[in-house]
This record gives structure tokens, C-alpha cells and sequence, in this order.
């Protein structure tokens, strides 16, 4: 194993692949607890952690990735404070980079336990991310288009109902079907 380093403010991980490159990106609590990217090289059986990459200067950050494999670049899903963005994370050689973000003006939840989710929809080509909102609780699945290295978000839409609330939500692509699938652990009524 290899270590990213200490963090006192767990909020999860989230690693997605990236074929093209034939790396890895890791994205996690760095220093200060800001939110952190870093490509992971692999040779055999050794992982190498290579320069990290601070992608907003906030404790707290709550963060979900997908390879989008139209663009060969890595859809970065992230909230803290007040607002949510979305960016294209970009691998060149070992080096991390980020194009510009999207801005989203609903919220991810502010309970440290709440993370979002992210999976790629290779028919559409777009990234699809699941969040609790900040405003009731509600589950919401968003797409987000990378265009070069700029991003854009589509229309939220809420995927629970009533009085159902967001806790944990899971997304995953199906390329058969041709759909996406979120799964949501509503406090009692998974």
C-alpha cells in the first residue's frame, strides 16, 4: 500500500480510471483537509501517488468521479459551502490538471456522512451524479456535458418522493438497457 497522507475530516474517496491515460485518479481530504486530486500509476504490481492537486481550497468537500470515455477526461462532481461545481479533470503524462467548472446552484447536503455519486452514460455521453440537496433533503440526479476541457450541467431532477429523503445514493450505468440506475437508502425504505 501507499499513503495520500492524514486527513482529520473523513468525508470518502472516489477513484475512477482513465483508459485513455492508463492511469488512475484519486480524489480525496489532502492538507487542510481541502479537497484533492492525484493520478495513481501503476507498474506490476506497484502503485506510485504522483503530484497531488488541491481542486478547492475548503474543508469538507464532497466529491463523486467518472470516466468519460467519448472525451477521455474524468468528470469531477464536487460541493462545499454554499455551492456545487463540476469540472473535467485532465491527465497529462503524471500531471494533474482541471478545465473550467460548472456551477450548479443546488446544494449537496452539509452532513459530513452524505456523499454523492457518479456514473457515465456512454450513449448520451454524459456523466450522470446523484446528491442529496441541502434543501430538504431530496435526491437529485444531474448530467453534466464535457465539451474540450469546459463543462456544462443539464436540468436537475428529483428522484425521490413525498416525504422520502436522500441518504447514500448509488448510481450505475446500464449499457444493455441503456439506462441509469440509482439506488437510495431512504431511512427505511431502500
Amino acid at each position: 500500500p501507499v499513503s495520500l497522507g492524514t486527513s482529520s475530516y473523513y468525508i470518502g474517496s472516489s477513484i475512477s480510471y482513465d483508459a485513455n491515460a492508463a492511469k488512475f485518479i484519486v480524489f480525496y481530504s489532502g492538507t487542510s483537509n481541502y479537497g484533492t486530486g492525484v493520478v495513481l500509476s501503476i507498474s506490476g504490481t506497484t502503485p506510485t501517488v504522483n503530484t497531488p492537486v488541491v481542486f478547492k481550497s475548503a474543508s469538507g468537500v464532497k466529491f463523486a468521479s467518472t470516466y468519460d470515455s467519448v472525451n477521455q477526461k474524468v468528470g469531477l462532481f464536487y460541493g462545499s459551502g454554499s455551492n456545487t461545481f463540476g469540472k473535467a479533470a485532465i491527465i497529462s503524462g503524471t500531471t494533474l490538471s482541471f478545465g473550467s467548472a460548472a456551477t450548479l446552484s443546488n446544494t449537496i447536503a452539509t452532513e459530513s456522512f452524505i456523499v454523492p455519486d457518479g456514473t457515465f452514460d456512454s450513449d448520451t455521453g454524459q456523466c450522470v451524479f446523484v446528491f442529496r440537496q441541502d434543501t430538504g433533503g431530496k435526491g437529485v440526479a444531474i448530467t453534466m456535458k464535457i465539451t474540450g476541457t469546459s463543462s456544462s450541467f443539464g436540468t436537475s431532477v428529483e428522484f425521490t418522493t413525498g416525504t422520502d429523503t436522500c441518504n447514500w445514493p448509488s448510481v450505475s450505468y446500464d449499457t444493455l438497457a441503456k439506462k441509469v440506475v440509482i439506488f437510495n437508502d431512504t431511512g427505511g425504505n431502500n
